[in-house]
């Protein structure tokens, strides 16, 4: 348990089991007590975890993928396997385990029967396309492993983005996979690099989806996230493109300032930014953030990155890294995630994650450059509900044999919301529709009058933040809008037909 407090407990990743005994011992200071707390099974299923990660990018250079899997659930898993989908701009050479290529740089990996309460890992060996170009650019990969089905609710509903980069536009797509329609509506945004595009609202039946086109401006990261409606796939889907309409000149960096939308065991999208070099012994925490405060949402989960070089001139036979969790994170729901080299992972009761590289015998670098590196990878929640303004600050001391740590540095998080600017109206509108509003600014309606033959006619009412206030669907050309309690002030609107955008203006309450 955390420093202070007198309370032990367990932690259990799968959703299959409950706890039959009172978990919660209160001790007094000084004392000891040692006690079996037991889980039950409520359902007879497997429960698989994949992590996939890799030490770094480099152009024209060897890229490993080690991917990490494990079996949580009550019963073992049979014939499992893991399918991994490798950036364009990787190329498979290797692996430890046989690849079966199913074209498109996707390949499948059969790893047979998996025990309950068992982990292994296998690696890949890609070679980074030889284009120095990429510096600076994100490639990203994803792994998922099979069988992947939930084995209580799966009928509910699931959403899932996708896309598809034409160059000149993106077109997106929300998509309801479940067999259940979602009986309330949930929110959507598009961003451009850090700012918002978009914002709107979707309720998809079973089985049904909302397109969603955008115009790529060049060199631009465009990012759409929607609201997921099962809590067991995480709380968003998200998918993004770096650069769609190419340009050399492409804005950056923004892919890994949000979230992947990977909160789901049965997915992992890593994402890394091609560089010429890198500084080792550093910590890295994703999503990074976004502006420099590293803004990001209260209640995701932060995945966190070290990694380890021995700069010395010997080799080191053990490697141990300690990292002080901040207090804004939850200890009890670490993760230990892939990895270069086996370790044993311990929670310090001082609320220390701490990773024993024992016999590890990491050459020097002068000895073997490559051979000298090492990294470890933890998923890890918030505790629910920190305070906007929350300052998330997070480093790790490497210790190489019995010399002094090295130590990283410094990771931050702020939690906040409204953080992402509006796009400048003139900036937004895909096709400039002629809307008429009489009166503006109004006191309790106003018409909103609309020249053209559009379908499944909405507008949006948006504060200045961007955040939704209200929506309402209209059929004809012709919508009396009213105030209905709506506080006086400046707001956005946004009209759309079938999900593309028509016009975007500013509209007054008095």
């Amino acid at each position: 348990a955390p420093s202070g407090t007198n309370t032990l407990w367990v932690q259990n990743q799968s959703p299959y089991y409950k706890q039959i005994c009172d978990s919660i011992v209160q001790l007094q200071n000084g004392q000891n007590v040692e006690r079996d707390l037991f889980l039950q099974a409520t359902t007879s299923c497997p429960y698989l975890s994949i992590d996939l990660s890799t030490l770094a990018l480099r152009p024209c250079q060897d890229a490993v993928q080690v991917l990490k899997y494990c079996n949580n659930g009550t019963v073992m898993a049979q014939n499992a396997y893991v399918e991994v989908k490798l950036d364009p701009n990787l190329t498979y050479d290797k692996s430890t385990i046989p690849a079966i290529a199913k074209g498109n740089n996707l390949y499948r990996f059969n790893i047979g029967d998996l025990p309950i309460d068992s982990c292994a890992q296998f690696t890949i060996t890609t070679k980074v396309k030889c284009d120095n170009s990429l510096a600076g650019k994100t490639l990203c990969s994803t792994a998922h492993i099979y069988p992947d089905s939930i084995c209580t609710n799966n009928d509910q509903p699931k959403i899932q983005t996708i896309g598809n980069c034409t160059g000149a536009k993106i077109d997106f797509l929300i998509k309801n996979t479940g067999t259940k329609s979602m009986t309330a509506g949930k929110n959507y945004l598009i961003i451009e690099d850090d700012v918002m595009f978009m914002q709107g609202n979707f309720q998809l039946d079973g089985g049904k989806s909302l397109p969603i086109s955008v115009p790529a401006k060049v060199g631009k990261t465009y990012r759409i996230i929607a609201e997921q409606t099962d809590p067991t796939l995480g709380t968003i889907a998200t998918t993004a493109f770096e650069n769609c309409n190419a340009s050399a000149a492409a804005s950056t960096g923004f892919i890994n300032q949000f979230a992947q939308g990977d909160d789901s065991p049965f997915e992992d999208i890593d994402c890394r930014t091609v560089t010429n070099s890198y500084d080792p012994n550093d910590k890295q925490g994703f999503p990074t953030g976004v502006k420099s405060a590293h803004f990001i949402p209260k209640n995701i989960d932060i995945e966190y990155m070290i990694r380890f070089q021995n700069t010395g001139t010997d080799t080191a036979f053990a490697v141990v890294l300690r990292d002080t969790l901040s207090q804004f994170l939850d200890p009890t729901t670490i993760i230990p995630g892939a990895s270069s080299h086996i370790y044993r992972f311990d929670l310090l009761e001082t609320g220390i994650a701490k990773f024993s590289f024992f016999n590890i015998k990491l050459p020097h670098e002068k000895a073997d450059k490559d051979g000298s590196n090492g990294f470890v990878k933890f998923r890890i929640k918030q505790r629910p509900n920190n305070p906007n303004g929350s300052v998330i600050k997070n480093h790790a001391g490497i210790y190489f044999d019995f010399n002094d740590p090295i130590i990283t540095n410094t990771t931050i998080h702020t939690i906040g919301e409204n953080w992402l600017l509006l796009v400048p109206i003139e900036e937004q509108n895909i096709e400039n529709a002629e809307v008429k509003i009489y009166p503006n600014p109004f006191s309790e309606s106003t018409t909103i009058e609309l020249k053209g033959d559009y379908k499944d006619l909405k507008i949006s009412i948006l504060d200045l933040n961007g955040k939704l206030i209200r929506s309402e669907k209209f059929d004809n050309q012709q919508l009396i809008f009213e105030r209905n309690g709506l506080n006086a002030g400046l707001y956005i609107y946004e009209i759309t037909s079938e999900g593309k955008r028509l016009q975007h203006g500013k509209i007054v309450v008095q």
